[in-house]
């Protein structure tokens, strides 16, 4: 965290809350520290809330070389003021041992999947043109008509299942939070 009168500090880091990402079948694995498609190893984060730049943003740390801290950030202006992105899941597109793509939810109700499939982390992007994968909101009918309404906060981590048939890939998640007095 930092003090909102500390210059020095990243503007896309804000309160991190989440706990690590773990593998399911061994918990004393960590899937957000990994060897980058770039052969950089890494932690992957969500950058937490009420960062300075109030955006949803990928925060990509590296753990050799200079250590630097590279931000993969959501530019789409809708995703912006009051937001933060929450723990990402990580995967492995092609088997090869690096992650290719990372899904993780924001505060506004938007699930964001991210490319970092390339060799070359300047190619690193929000996928979809830089929109959300999806959108979680509470629809409430109301005469006759179904309209959308309050955002659903995506505070934990997704779960990904890859698909042998059809082929593709299954992203669940719930939706809430639990981070505010209301």
């Amino acid at each position: 965290t930092y003090a909102a009168s500390d210059t020095s500090a990243n503007p896309d880091v804000g309160h991190i809350f989440a706990p690590p990402v773990v593998d399911a079948s061994n918990t004393d694995v960590v899937t957000q520290i990994t060897k980058m498609n770039n052969g950089r190893w890494a932690a992957i984060i969500g950058n937490g809330y009420n960062s300075i730049n109030e955006r949803p943003a990928l925060l990509i740390q590296y753990l050799d070389g200079d250590k630097e801290l590279l931000t993969v950030g959501v530019t789409d202006p809708s995703a912006k003021g009051g937001n933060g992105l929450s723990a990402p899941r990580v995967f492995d597109v092609n088997g090869d041992g690096t992650p290719d793509m990372v899904y993780a939810g924001d505060i506004q109700g938007n699930l964001w999947k991210f490319d970092l499939s390339s060799n070359n982390s300047n190619n690193w992007k929000v996928a979809f043109n830089g929109k959300p994968f999806y959108t979680a909101k509470n629809y409430v009918k109301s005469g006759g008509k179904v309209n959308s309404t309050t955002p659903q906060p995506i505070t934990t981590a997704p779960l990904i299942k890859a698909l042998t048939s059809p082929r593709g890939v299954m992203v669940a998640f719930g939706s809430g939070k639990n981070i505010t007095e209301a």
